[in-house]
């Protein structure tokens, strides 16, 4: 499924993220399905279903709700939020093995000086190993978020929430659900390949990571003296004010093997926000991914040629081969700004559509090439 998604004003994030859950599990997906996305300018490119399943909502509990039903503005002081799954290829995870993402609601706001004015509302993407009736979320992979008086609505999320007047696009299958902002950031759930540690530990965890990227060359500014990052549980991170460090990433189900421990959720952080020292720091470089420079090469004439990479996870810093990622979703990485949203390539045979996923060309933005039916 390839929804292209428009807003033209500000608008309940609430509603967006419904938008946004109920096309992934609609058997078919139409825009008559959009209560906060625009239902005329919007369109479906695609309405191949997403395979995706409702599971629980703090607004809907356990039955999704029309278009018509409409929840506030702005977030409350428990942030909504919407729950889905889909299943996993396998083969150890096969039969039915469920991979989880959860929209929620918050707000971002420039702190410079303490401006109200400035805030967006919106919502962010995270994966977990388990959502259940009764508002019960396992292993949620890190969200950023904000922890102050101006952007006090629950959880204020900050820098990789999906927020703003702009063109949304929204592709999804049972492998992953990706959502791109045109021309600033992208944010997804992506099953990955089973690897040899996977099979040893004869892991039953479905196989997943969290990504979220703010891809542009200026962000709203943080200040790590007075704001922090949290996670579902009780470490923190800081970040600085500039863009470089505008994303996270997280796997799911993974067992170390230099010291046998299970992670539910394990957050690979970003290259320079750590306020502390964790295991997972020396994860926060993945150059099949982000950067720090995904640059362009040329050919024999000189003429600039755009690289085309597939998607890794580089887990060498706690003894894991190379994750694939590329062949399960069919999802590769380029340059950002050096084409159109909906120019196609052919990698290997096969047509990909690619999507601007931001404004900074270089060293650190990223653009998306995908399959979209």
């Amino acid at each position: 499924m390839y929804a292209k998604l428009v807003t033209s004003s500000n608008t309940s994030p609430s509603i967006l993220a419904r938008d946004v859950i109920r096309l992934c599990t609609s058997n078919s997906p139409s825009t008559a399905d959009l209560g906060g996305f625009s239902n005329t300018s919007s369109s479906i490119i695609d309405a191949t279903p997403a395979g995706w399943t409702y599971e629980w909502s703090t607004v809907d509990s356990g039955t999704l709700a029309t278009v018509a039903a409409a929840p506030s503005v702005t977030p409350t002081s428990a942030a909504d939020w919407w729950g889905m799954s889909a299943p996993c290829l396998g083969p150890l995870v096969a039969n039915g093995t469920l991979k989880y993402v959860k929209l929620t609601t918050g707000a971002s706001t420039n702190r410079a000086n303490s401006d109200a004015s400035n805030t967006v509302y919106g919502f962010s993407l995270s994966g977990a190993t388990n959502i259940a009736s009764g508002n019960t979320v396992t292993n949620e992979g890190w969200r950023r978020q904000a922890n102050g008086s101006v952007a006090a609505a629950g959880s204020s999320l900050s820098l990789t929430q999906v927020a703003g007047i702009g063109t949304f696009h929204l592709i999804a299958t049972p492998r992953h659900i990706t959502i791109i902002k045109e021309g600033a950031m992208f944010t997804g759930l992506w099953e990955t390949a089973i690897t040899d540690v996977h099979t040893f530990y004869s892991s039953t965890a479905a196989p997943f990571v969290q990504v979220n990227l703010d891809n542009t060359s200026t962000s709203i500014s943080m200040g790590s003296s007075v704001d922090s990052v949290y996670s579902a549980s009780t470490q923190s991170i800081y970040f600085s004010s500039t863009a470089s460090n505008g994303w996270n990433f997280n796997l799911f189900g993974i067992t170390v093997p230099s010291t046998g421990t299970y992670y539910g959720t394990l957050s690979m952080g970003s290259p320079d926000d750590w306020s502390q020292a964790t295991a997972t720091t020396n994860l926060s470089i993945q150059p099949y991914l982000f950067p720090l420079g995904k640059l362009g090469s040329i050919n024999s004439s000189g003429v600039t040629r755009n690289l085309i990479t597939p998607i890794f996870i580089n887990g060498q810093a706690i003894g894991y081969p190379t994750i694939d990622i590329s062949s399960i979703c069919n999802i590769y990485a380029t340059r950002a700004g050096i084409a159109t949203t909906g120019d196609t390539v052919d990698i290997n045979g096969t047509t990909y559509t690619y999507f601007n996923s931001g404004t900074l060309v270089s060293p650190r933005g990223v653009g998306l090439l995908l399959l979209t039916s």
